[in-house]
């Protein structure tokens, strides 16, 4: 097989075992043997654990910018692309969760170890200037003016992140429709999106 070709497939079974058995549960041998490879393939690829997770966050995160990408290019306004920013969100099917769970698992590592702190925080910032750049797009179009766009960003952020992890962990009556519902009111008042 192709070099390129054994990474990307590589890199796609780590992603997924990472997300749906947690990273300090993934062996190497794990992954070899989901790939149809040997040990030595994946530490050729990945050399340790660290590398394969900071390559499973990326992998996930490029594959949510394509997502929402897509749904930009069809969007025929600011406002509707801040509600397709929140579909994208949502943890509506068994990719979704996985994306998030790797996210999620990528902050408790970074908690831990300060090596991974900064692709983790690469990923976070390319994520929040996507929302503060459509809320001064908002600001531009007559919307919100006067508010404070920063902090608006950080306050949707912050929102996503934590009723995900409600998503994810089963945590009270947080599921995805509700996600939505509290979501689409983020902005209030200044930018309606219902």
């Amino acid at each position: 097989m192709d070099a390129d070709l054994r990474r990307a497939q590589i890199l796609e079974a780590t992603a997924r075992l990472i997300a749906r058995r947690g990273f300090h549960k993934v062996r190497v041998a794990d992954i070899a043997r989901a790939c149809g490879t040997s040990t030595g393939t994946v530490h050729y690829h990945f050399p340790t654990k660290d590398d394969a997770l900071r390559a499973a966050l990326v992998f996930y995160a490029d594959r949510f910018h394509a997502r929402l990408e897509e749904e930009f290019r069809t969007a025929d306004t600011t406002v509707e692309k801040l509600r397709r920013l929140i579909e994208v969100q949502l943890t509506t099917t068994d990719e979704d969760a996985d994306e998030w769970s790797v996210w999620v698992q990528s902050w408790n590592e970074a908690i831990l170890d300060p090596t991974l702190r900064e692709g983790q925080k690469g990923v976070h910032v390319r994520w929040r200037e996507i929302v503060l750049d459509l809320l001064r797009t908002c600001q531009q179009e007559g919307m919100a003016r006067g508010a404070d766009a920063e902090a608006m960003a950080s306050r949707f952020t912050s929102m996503v992140d934590g009723m995900a992890i409600q998503v994810l962990a089963g945590t009270g009556d947080m599921d995805a429709a509700r996600m939505r519902e509290l979501l689409l009111d983020a902005f209030e008042p200044y930018i309606t999106l219902r």
